[in-house]
């Protein structure tokens, strides 16, 4: 199964590649097609890694302007 995602540009957070707005920062998203190879073991990995790491961050910010306890 094949999932695309992209990063939000105005928070960071991955986004589904059809997603019309984030979820986190609920800022409207306009997507359009591009060029799909299909990527290795490596970098899919590294690529899955660094939308964690982004995500996290950007859930952080998230919650510290909003002050947010969890």
């Amino acid at each position: 199964m094949k999932i695309e995602v992209l990063n939000c540009p105005n928070c960071g957070a991955a986004v589904f590649i059809d997603s019309a707005q984030c979820r986190f920062c609920t800022s409207r998203l306009k997507t359009m097609a591009y060029p799909y190879s299909p990527l290795n073991e490596e970098e899919l990995t590294s690529r899955l890694t660094l939308m964690i790491q982004i995500s996290s961050l950007a859930i952080r910010k998230f919650i510290n302007r909003n002050r947010l306890e969890i």
